[in-house]
């Protein structure tokens, strides 16, 4: 039983990235939680795992002005891969406004819908470059999302670990 509380613990996190795309609520009722997640859907989306990065690691990036977060995954498909934003890259301007967290990210995207494109500035091997991205994929269907954590090799060994403790006899 541990060991199903720990997969769905582990898909919840790897999923979690994809739940970012909604805006954070003030309210707390189960309603507007709903209607925040929808919002996402109708958005089109970058498609890129972020982190933030220290000032020490920003400026080892080449980040001159401090700004500036480190492209952790990019999602096969969506608009930043195609685009060409690669792991890697430090991200430091979205549609025109700086870029110090990944919530900025966020906001820098809030107003912009689908077709639209958007340059994103990056730092690559500590040179600068733009890159317009066109917006145009919704997030992820849930069934999708699951299936690509299903997929992942790791999750396979831990459910065939999991289904042969399964069928040994208790002691």
């Amino acid at each position: 039983m541990r060991r199903i509380q720990t997969l769905l613990l582990a898909a919840g996190l790897v999923a979690a990235p994809f739940g970012a795309a909604a805006s954070p609520s003030e309210s707390t009722s189960a309603r507007s939680f709903f209607q925040s997640l929808s919002w996402a859907a109708t958005k089109g989306r970058l498609g890129v795992t972020v982190m933030s990065l220290s000032p020490e690691l920003r400026t080892h990036f080449g980040s001159t002005d401090g700004t500036g977060v480190l492209v952790s995954h990019v999602e096969p498909g969506m608009p930043a891969h195609r685009a060409g934003i690669a792991v890697g890259d430090v991200i430091t301007h979205v549609h025109g406004k700086i870029v110090d967290d990944g919530g900025d990210v966020l906001t820098a995207l809030v107003d912009v819908g689908k077709t639209v494109r958007v340059p994103v500035r990056v730092l690559r091997d500590r040179k600068p470059l733009t890159l317009d991205v066109t917006m145009d994929s919704d997030a992820p269907s849930a069934s999708s999302t699951l299936q690509s954590v299903l997929d992942l090799e790791w999750v396979k060994r831990f459910l065939d670990g999991a289904r042969e403790g399964a069928a040994r006899p208790a002691t």
